[in-house]
């Protein structure tokens, strides 16, 4: 679930709705607790703008852990 987040995001940064749209998923819920959270406790990525979380303007951006984590998981995908 994480890594489908991380490819939907990609070196970037894009704000929580057009994630939820990219992904095909409606519950801000469902999506805060089964991958926002997960993928931010692990350090995977983070908010643009820590000091104001529910800044109008917030978006998120894959960090360099993050990165490293879709290229290994890419590279178990294709079997290396």
């Amino acid at each position: 679930m994480i890594e489908a987040l991380l490819l939907t995001i990609g070196e970037g940064t894009k704000p929580r709705r057009e994630i939820m749209a990219e992904m095909e998923l409606n519950g801000r819920r469902h999506f805060r607790v089964n991958y926002l959270n997960p993928a931010m406790e692990k350090g995977y990525m983070r908010m643009l703008y820590m000091e104001t979380p529910n800044k109008p303007e917030q978006a998120y951006f894959v960090t360099k852990e993050g990165l490293e984590h879709l290229e290994e998981f890419k590279r178990d995908q294709a079997g290396w």
